[in-house]
């Protein structure tokens, strides 16, 4: 399960990939959809990251790297194979967590800064 923020980027990904012109949303267009969440900024100022530089290198290995949605009729773009993988590495990584904590009884919630930081070094 995705906690409402995560949830929210990874649904609004779709969305800009298509008016991008897109035919498959890439992990950089979920991090151009973090970039207004309170607690992907605070990470990646923490980090000592420039969040406007962040933001024009996204914007542009966005426009560049993908392929074009050549196909008006495209109900939605499809995730990367990129971004499916980690989204999944978030997820266990989450359950991991969860089950070294040994509650009795818990949800696995995926949060923003567990896909942040893997959503970043898939760029590299």
């Amino acid at each position: 399960m995705l906690s409402p923020e995560a949830e929210d980027a990874l649904h609004r990904a779709p969305v800009a990939a298509k008016k991008g012109g897109h035919a498959t949303v890439s992990v950089d267009y979920v991090l151009l959809c973090m970039l207004d969440l309170p607690a992907a900024m605070e990470y990646l100022r923490e980090n000592g990251l420039d969040v406007t530089e962040l933001c024009n290198d996204l914007e542009i290995a966005a426009s560049r790297s993908l392929p074009a949605d050549r196909d008006p009729d495209t109900k939605s773009p499809v995730p990367s194979s990129g971004l499916q993988r980690v989204t999944q590495a978030a997820i266990l990584r989450a359950q991991n967590v969860a089950e070294r904590a040994r509650q009795g009884r818990f949800q696995v919630e995926v949060m923003t800064l567990d896909l942040l930081p893997l959503l970043l070094e898939a760029r590299q």
